[in-house]
């Protein structure tokens, strides 16, 4: 038996039958756009933020890592606090070149503390007889002479510092203080024994294994 003529009608439609087969099964890359070599490429979704606080003076929150092209979006001075994830390659000294992606660009590593979330501590109104030691949870916790916001304020406690808490005092309003304890002296520098009293809600009593 002959086969059938391949006549002008027949080939278009086997031709067409092929072309589309071919862009069915062809692959994403070979569809899709040409990238601009120039083009930044696309940063991943974040979601998994911390606050990280500023160490130094001010820094930059930049909108690009492209330092020909990137513009300020904002600035935030020392102690305050930056939401923050992933790290990038970006530009600065061969021993650091990490960045932190923003909500809204990007951040120098080096001038920053990463922390942990806050969650609301244990606390404790009995210290027993000698105390316990307790850590700073948030970027800046107020220290007073009484604990009562209202007497004279004396110190700002950094986040991650430790001190040494003698004592507990639940104020009127139901909150909980504890008083601190900085042993160092120097008669040199006129520096004597002090005590200060900070809101227990700002420090995590530290376990004995820690």
């Amino acid at each position: 038996m002959s086969e059938p003529r391949l006549n002008r009608r027949r080939f278009l439609k086997v031709a067409g039958a092929a072309a589309l087969s071919a862009a069915v099964y062809a692959p994403l890359s070979a569809l899709a756009k040409p990238r601009d070599p120039d083009e930044e490429p696309r940063r991943p979704v974040l979601i998994d933020y911390k606050p990280a606080r500023v160490l130094a003076a001010s820094v930059a929150v930049y909108d690009s890592l492209d330092p020909n092209r990137r513009r300020v979006v904002r600035t935030v001075r020392r102690d305050k606090t930056i939401d923050v994830a992933g790290e990038f390659v970006g530009p600065g000294p061969e021993r650091n070149q990490i960045w932190y992606g923003t909500r809204d660009g990007y951040v120098y590593s080096a001038w920053l503390q990463v922390m942990e979330p806050y969650r609301t501590p244990k606390i404790l109104t009995d210290l027993g007889e000698w105390g316990v030691w307790i850590e700073t949870l948030v970027a800046q916790a107020p220290a007073y002479a009484e604990p009562d916001e209202r007497s004279p304020f004396r110190y700002w406690y950094n986040y991650g510092t430790v001190y040494h808490a003698t004592e507990a005092f639940v104020d009127g309003r139901g909150r909980v203080w504890y008083n601190t304890v900085d042993e160092y002296s120097s008669k040199e520098d006129n520096i004597a024994p002090t005590n200060h009293w900070v809101p227990a809600v700002f420090f995590r009593p530290m376990e004995h294994s820690e």
